[in-house]
């Protein structure tokens, strides 16, 4: 990371710490490589999200979050820009994918999931309780009919 530039190295333990924790790597032979399902991840988002793969893509972004840690750039007009030029396009573009894959939605029927009393406001189907440990609840909540709709607590 360090040679791409990209990182502090205040996030690179962190970092390979969430991989292995995920199962994206492991460490073999004091090196690390990537996991069944790490591949598998790569692979997907290669094809749905590639320019977020670039190290070129990641440097960029922390240049431009160092100007605005150093007051030169407004936070909210460069979320905003991001949100608009970047990432609403390159989502839909990453859900037409995951929608055509029938494989995941195989997967995800299968899993078992404990469900909330609270409804979808979209589609009405009761919402499925999916473990965090990033929120406060230790859950969040997500409608697993199709409509995608979160709710986080």
């Amino acid at each position: 990371m360090e040679r791409k530039g990209i990182g502090r190295l205040s996030t690179y333990a962190p970092t390979v710490a969430t991989l292995k924790k995920r199962d994206y790597l492991q460490l073999t032979k004091d090196s690390l490589q990537p996991s069944a399902l790490g591949l598998e991840v790569d692979a997907f988002l290669q094809k749905a999200l590639p320019d977020l793969l670039q190290a070129e893509f990641t440097a960029k972004m922390e240049d431009a979050l160092d100007a605005i840690a150093e007051g030169k750039h407004s936070w909210q007009q460069y979320l905003t820009a991001w949100n608009q030029d970047y990432f609403v396009p390159a989502l839909s573009k990453a859900k037409t994918l995951v929608t055509g894959a029938s494989v995941s939605t195989a997967a995800v029927e299968r899993k078992k999931y404990e469900f909330s009393r609270t409804k979808c406001p979209v589609c009405q189907n009761f919402l499925a309780k999916i473990n965090s440990s990033k929120v406060k609840k230790k859950y969040f909540l997500k409608c697993t009919s199709g409509c995608e709709n979160v709710v986080l607590f």
